[in-house]
């Protein structure tokens, strides 16, 4: 049986160029150890002044694929830990003297969260009830003080006066992300999952996905739903990374990257979505997201000279990495070491660069960065005047999961992965060298993956692939398949309406590598490549 290997992507194209000016930046990232600090992923965060407060979370590493370990008991974070990022002091108390809701939803994992002045907010979050032993997604909100609880926790007196905890339904999700616009909560994407997690998607688990955003206020002590808006196609997203991107000094929006999963697809979206001050969702055109696909640490900088907004994205998992300046596209989904920065401009044109820095290790799925509150934060972003000569300490890198290799999901057998108790203190500074340009992520001509293939289909004892080319205007394609040494196999020049056409061809008889190129006529420089090997299995 024919056994085909993919994918290694080129392009190039003419049509990338920009007029914005772009300043260009380098980060650095230097290792910081804190004895008694634990490792810890996917968890909730709040910070007072040099303080950092961590709820829930996991302490294992990657979640296992077989039922009865995945999400075990013994991998809840059941305390609550404080870490003082100057002194490198911890304080950690557990907590299971709390009430039983309580208890059970600050030891979960995935929580929604986001903190307003010294109040946290928290929302569902996926765990054990140890009152049935049953996993579930936690139908409740909190919020609370995070100075007081770390006082608390810092003199062991936490109690279940420090919490506010409401019952709300609507509000059991997990995997999403919430954030505050306009002194309103959006609860945006993420899913309902009920059950024991397995991989085959047997019986043992119900799964709903928001597909959507949930708008609310928190007022009288408790959450007041507003609006719930559904778009099944933009916001059919989890475990992502939401970035709240301002839009001049008295405005800001949201912006979804990538996520998973696809409709039908277990690949993440390379789309990105605009959701505005007053709500509406919009997809951002000519653009596709190649780096970083799930949940990692982020940060957001604001040039304000340029006015552009520049968001850093660093490691975690992603269904493309670079190997040589050449992208290579693996549908296992790998860990990665990547770590990228999307230059974003107020009419939400997005350009992808990767960073000539990496992450150290195969790390940062779930972790999550902590400013520095002795510079120019404002809230969501650090303000920035660059001159050129200054190196700027950001703040810090916490927890997430480290991985031996970039796939390990079906060998996982605990020791394949961990979640990480090494801190990285962020900085950064302005730099002549040029960054490496993700001229994929603007092509006007995209290669993409659709439900029956990636590109390639299995049926019965018929192996093809499928090439998808979408196009923003009707246009002139030329589709060529060639072997190693340039021979040209096949090649076919098609007119296309605006939209996406799907090129079908049969899988070559012969082992070897192969060549699919797709591009304009007579248009060197507008050329998607594609590479495949087939051997015989």
């Amino acid at each position: 049986m024919k056994k085909l290997f993919l994918f290694v992507l080129s392009i190039h194209c003419c049509c990338c160029l920009i007029s914005q000016t772009i300043v260009e930046y380098q980060i650095k990232l230097e290792p910081i150890s804190i004895s008694d600090f634990f490792g810890v992923h996917s968890f909730t965060l709040g910070v007072s002044e040099d303080e950092v407060l961590i709820v829930g979370g996991r302490l294992d590493g990657l979640h296992r694929r077989q039922p009865f370990a995945s999400f075990d008991s013994a991998g809840h974070n059941n305390q609550l830990i404080v870490l003082n990022l100057q002194t490198k002091q911890v304080w950690k108390e557990d907590i299971n003297h709390l009430e039983a809701n309580l208890y059970n939803q600050l030891k979960a994992t995935n929580h929604n969260s986001t903190q307003v002045a010294d109040s946290l907010f928290v929302v569902g979050g996926y765990g054990i009830n140890e009152q049935t032993s049953e996993h579930i997604t936690f139908p409740f909100a909190l919020k609370f003080s995070v100075r007081n609880v770390i006082e608390a926790v810092k003199n062991k007196r936490t109690s279940n006066a420090f919490f506010v905890q409401v019952k709300e339904e609507r509000l059991a999700v997990t995997g999403g992300q919430l954030k505050q616009l306009n002194e309103r909560f959006f609860l945006v994407g993420g899913h309902r999952f009920d059950g024991a997690y397995n991989p085959i998607d047997r019986p043992t688990f119900v799964q709903k996905y928001t597909n959507g955003y949930i708008e609310f206020d928190w007022k009288d002590a408790k959450p007041q739903i507003l609006n719930e808006f559904k778009d099944s196609t933009l916001l059919h997203v989890r475990d992502y990374n939401l970035l709240k991107i301002p839009n001049g000094p008295e405005d800001a929006y949201l912006l979804a990257l990538s996520g998973v999963f696809q409709y039908g697809l277990e690949l993440p979206f390379l789309e990105a979505r605009r959701i505005s001050s007053k709500g509406k969702v919009f997809e951002v055109r000519n653009f596709k997201q190649y780096y970083n696909h799930y949940e990692c640490a982020d940060l957001i900088i604001y040039d304000s000279i340029s006015q552009t907004a520049n968001a850093f994205l660093f490691g975690g998992i992603s269904q493309y990495y670079d190997s040589l300046g050449t992208l290579v596209q693996d549908n296992s989904v790998p860990f990665t070491n990547a770590i990228s920065r999307l230059a974003i401009f107020s009419d939400s044109t997005c350009f992808e660069y990767l960073q000539a820095t990496k992450m150290p290790a195969l790390l940062g799925s779930g972790a999550q960065f902590v400013q520095n509150r002795n510079i120019n934060w404002r809230n969501d972003y650090f303000l920035w005047n660059p001159n050129g000569a200054e190196t700027i300490d950001l703040g810090y890198i916490i927890g997430g999961i480290e991985s031996t290799k970039q796939n390990i999901f079906w060998i996982n057998d605990e020791d394949q992965s961990k979640a990480s108790s090494v801190i990285y203190k962020v900085s950064l500074f302005q730099s002549s060298e040029l960054q490496v340009k993700s001229v994929y992520s603007n092509a006007k001509i995209q290669v993409s993956c659709k439900k029956e293939a990636c590109p390639v289909w299995y049926n019965k004892n018929r192996l093809r692939y499928f090439v998808y080319a979408s196009t923003p205007k009707a246009t002139n394609l030329n589709f060529t398949l060639s072997n190693e040494q340039g021979k040209v196999i096949k090649t076919e020049l098609i007119s296309l309406p605006a939209g996406t056409f799907r090129w079908n061809q049969q899988v070559p008889k012969k082992e070897g590598f192969y060549k699919i190129e797709v591009g304009i006529p007579n248009v060197s420089r507008s050329v998607w490549r594609q590479y495949l090997r087939v051997e015989e299995e």
